[in-house]
């Protein structure tokens, strides 16, 4: 079960940024994670939709409602807090990390996130897509997962060729150094990228794209 388990944890986990919980906060299996995966969480802004529900409201935020996980079979797998109908939210979610990531979205798993209350992200509790409120609400944090990341591997690159990080660029799904011509998979790269993730703060890493204005 992917949760958030005390106070700490919950200050340590700010909304709508992401942070590295292939270590502290995942129970490994629980959630079908596969040993050595880079995994990245966030949570999201709690909001209120018109359709009311009678009742007690959800808890959000009791467990991590998305996360990222790049395999180290280099698959890479997006849980979405919102459901898939049709819509192509899926579709969508995945075009957005992947071009950040640098990723296609081909390589993506995409999955709903558990039909528990405690993963909602919506103040009475709903769990509905429309009206591209799913896109309005993930955009900034998805395109912060993406970017993120890539910095990750990036540095995990770094750290493994022992070469200066910003003589490595990516392509879909690698990491290059143009200068030797080497390249490493992402997957290859997951295992190392964890254990760097420490150092992975806002401020050292930007999307590579650029914003849309809100």
């Amino acid at each position: 079960m992917t949760k958030v388990s005390d106070s700490h944890d919950r200050e340590a986990f700010p909304t709508g940024e992401p942070v590295n919980i292939s270590r502290r906060r995942f129970l490994l299996g629980a959630a079908g994670t596969m040993a050595g995966a880079l995994v990245l969480g966030f949570g999201l802004p709690v909001r209120q939709v018109r359709a009311q529900t009678p009742g007690n409201h959800a808890a959000p935020g009791t467990h991590v409602p998305a996360f990222l996980e790049i395999r180290p079979d280099n698959t890479i797998r997006l849980q979405s807090p919102f459901i898939e109908g049709g819509q192509g939210i899926f579709t969508g979610m995945a075009q957005i990390v992947g071009e950040e990531l640098d990723a296609e979205p081909m390589s993506f798993i995409v999955e709903n996130a558990p039909p528990d209350a405690e993963y909602t992200v919506m103040e009475n509790g709903l769990r509905i897509t429309g009206g591209s409120m799913s896109v309005r609400m993930s955009y900034s944090t998805m395109r912060r997962l993406g970017a993120l990341a890539r910095h990750m591997l990036l540095q995990a690159a770094a750290s493994q060729l022992g070469v200066p990080l910003d003589t490595l660029t990516t392509e879909p799904g690698r990491v290059i150094h143009q200068a030797s011509g080497r390249s490493l998979r992402y997957g290859q790269l997951a295992p190392r990228a964890t254990r760097a993730a420490g150092n992975s703060r806002r401020g050292q890493w930007n999307c590579r794209c650029q914003m849309l204005p809100a």
